[in-house]
């Protein structure tokens, strides 16, 4: 789903605004809620980028076999880059404020969901 700038996005985890939209970059405003966990997936072609203004979070990272390789934690004032292919998911550790970049054309297939935690199988 591609949303508007300034368009507040629900999710499970919290909320993801967009800040910019432009033919060179995007940049989401996220707010991940304190022990809630976006899905497991990964990008084709993104290169995520995420700063952290406040709180922490857990970045996930997991091998083609959903096994975990490492976590990472990003505290406030850090920043934690992804390249593409790799296959993560981040948590709230605590409620956090979450800058997003990445300066790909935005491409609604891009993400490829490898397990949902919110989903009843």
């Amino acid at each position: 789903m591609k949303l508007e700038k300034g368009q507040e996005n629900k999710m499970n985890w919290g909320t993801q605004t967009v800040v910019e939209d432009n033919p060179y970059f995007e940049l989401h405003r996220l707010f991940v809620q304190s022990g809630k966990a976006c899905t497991v997936h990964l990008h084709k072609h993104k290169r995520d980028i995420w700063f952290v203004e406040s709180g922490s979070i857990s970045i996930k990272i997991f091998d083609g076999g959903n096994n975990l390789i490492s976590e990472n934690v990003v505290n406030a004032g850090e920043k934690f880059t992804l390249n593409p292919g790799v296959i993560h998911q981040f948590e709230g550790i605590q409620d956090s404020v979450v800058l997003e970049y990445f300066y790909t054309p935005h491409d609604n297939n891009d993400k490829v969901v490898i397990q949902d935690r919110y989903v009843q199988h």
